[in-house]
């Protein structure tokens, strides 16, 4: 799980928007580390 996505959306958001920017920052963020993501595949089938 990857949450440098979280902590660059939030401190940028913050720079740029304030308390509010940094809960937006956040998010944008979170998503970004969902997209990155690699896919959960069970690749130990038998």
């Amino acid at each position: 799980m990857s949450i440098w996505g979280k902590i660059l959306g939030g401190a940028a958001g913050f720079a740029l928007g304030g308390p509010l920017g940094a809960l937006i920052g956040a998010a944008a963020g979170h998503a970004v580390d969902s997209l990155r993501r690699p896919r959960d595949t069970d690749q130990t089938k038998s």
